[in-house]
């Protein structure tokens, strides 16, 4: 589910480096975080129950599974030239193995003279800022300061497979007991 963001920017799209940008992109890192770490405690719960019917003699249909997580980040509609089809600055999937991790994941930490040196990033702080700068448009940066939401996708596959005849005897071999891949 998404998160609301502080609507308290003021000016401080003018500057990544005002103490009010800092401030809120101190609080989309938060936010972020907090979700890599929700994300983090569902996707192991979810693991936990698939890995258990895996090894069930009488499991009737889970052969395999798949865990995803996603997370994006939302414009508000008071970004100059807001459109629907604009509403998306960034969509990540993230593998469980980053998601809450206590790195610090921002690349300008050994840059002193960069504004955000000091900051510490969660991972999709990091893939946010870097996806911003990716496009460099100047506007993808700015951008980052008018994000209102979060919002964090765990998608579950539960995979079944069967063999025709044209098979051959080949058999599919399941991760069963195991921990899938994603």
């Amino acid at each position: 589910m998404g998160d609301g963001i502080s609507k308290q920017r003021g000016d401080c799209h003018e500057n990544l480096g005002t103490a009010e940008a800092l401030l809120f992109l101190r609080e989309i890192n938060r936010i972020a975080f907090d979700m890599e770490l929700s994300a983090k405690r569902e996707i192991q719960q979810q693991k936990t129950c698939l890995i258990r019917r895996l090894s069930e003699a009488d499991e009737a249909f889970l052969l395999d599974f798949e865990i995803e997580c996603e997370i994006q980040f939302y414009l508000s509609d008071d970004f100059p030239g807001y459109t629907d089809e604009i509403s998306e600055v960034a969509a990540f999937e993230i593998c469980d193995s980053v998601l809450g991790s206590e790195d610090n994941w921002n690349e300008w930490r050994f840059d002193q003279d960069h504004p955000l040196a000091t900051e510490h990033f969660c991972y999709s702080m990091k893939q946010l800022v870097n996806f911003a700068l990716v496009r460099g448009d100047g506007r993808e940066i700015e951008k980052l300061l008018y994000i209102d939401r979060v919002w964090c996708d765990v998608k579950v596959w539960l995979q079944r497979v069967a063999s025709t005849s044209k098979d051959r005897g080949q058999k599919f071999v399941s991760n069963k007991g195991t921990d899938a891949p994603e």
